[in-house]
């Protein structure tokens, strides 16, 4: 336990210097999308979005915030990248949970789950 506690204190401490490295810097956004830092997101998802607080949520979700201002890459990756692993495997993007983040769906995908249960948003008919 104390391992992970570790290794939870350390992605968060990164997590928060790549979110104030994104503040206001379209270049290090572009940077940090063409770098893969999406797919890394999203193999955090699962931890960050298992107990739906925490400072490990907080700090991805604010790398997010900080991320997708005028960053077109990386909101077409946020919203696209590993969608077509989640319709196979996981429901789909909007359908897969907090578990799409990890055996396929989109970051975005994961997000809706986590905010609007796994079936996704519904509205009245």
């Amino acid at each position: 336990m104390l391992q992970w506690q570790c290794v939870c204190s350390q992605a968060v401490a990164s997590l928060s210097l790549l979110k104030h490295l994104a503040h206001g810097s379209p270049v290090a956004r572009q940077l940090l999308t063409r770098d893969g830092l999406v797919g890394a997101l999203r193999s955090l998802w699962p931890h960050a979005a298992a107990a739906t607080w925490g400072p490990l949520l907080h700090e991805l979700l604010g790398l997010l915030a900080n991320l997708l201002p005028d960053c077109a890459e990386a909101k077409a990756r946020v919203a696209l990248e590993g969608a077509a692993a989640g319709e196979a495997g996981a429901g789909g993007a909007a359908g897969g949970g907090a578990a799409a983040g990890a055996g396929g769906g989109s970051l975005l995908g994961g997000l809706q789950a986590v905010l609007f249960g796994v079936s996704g948003i519904r509205f009245a008919e």
